[in-house]
């Protein structure tokens, strides 16, 4: 996880780690939502993620980017270009040759910025019990090379 401050606030996020430890991070994660929800809402969530179980967001040998975060207010500064580029050094110095993530299908302005910064979409993944029962249009999986 890296943050960006100014003056004591946050005003960047990321998250990322590489591809293979993605399967050994789920129990974990699961448990502490568990904590955090409760039963009931923890039981809720699970029956929204259900659909989406054993969809690979990442392969063993890219480095993802789980999470990318700006607040709309400090948007157009250069803060997502500029955290896509610390992940990328941090990937090329783990010794990983590409770097991945998923963008939902409805965000465009991310969607446009990883176009710009050279990922390229390799699929678009569409569940049509989550976009009939929630909406969800589904996801972009794109992937860079760091050659």
């Amino acid at each position: 996880t890296q943050v960006i401050c100014d003056s004591e606030k946050v005003v960047g996020l990321v998250i990322s780690y590489p591809g293979r430890l993605m399967k050994f991070l789920e129990l974990p994660m699961a448990l502490q939502l568990l904590r955090m929800l409760g039963l009931v809402r923890f039981g809720q969530f699970l029956r929204r993620a259900f659909p989406l179980i054993g969809l690979k967001e990442a392969m063993d040998d890219e480095y993802f980017i789980s999470n990318i975060a700006v607040p709309p207010t400090q948007r157009q500064n250069g803060l997502g270009h500029f955290l896509l580029e610390q992940i990328e050094n941090q990937a090329r110095s783990q010794g990983y040759k590409k770097i991945a993530l998923t963008v939902d299908v409805e965000n465009e302005r991310a969607f446009s910025l990883y176009q710009r910064v050279g990922f390229a979409r390799l699929d678009t993944v569409t569940i049509a019990r989550l976009k009939k029962s929630i909406q969800y249009a589904g996801y972009h999986r794109m992937r860079k090379s760091l050659g």
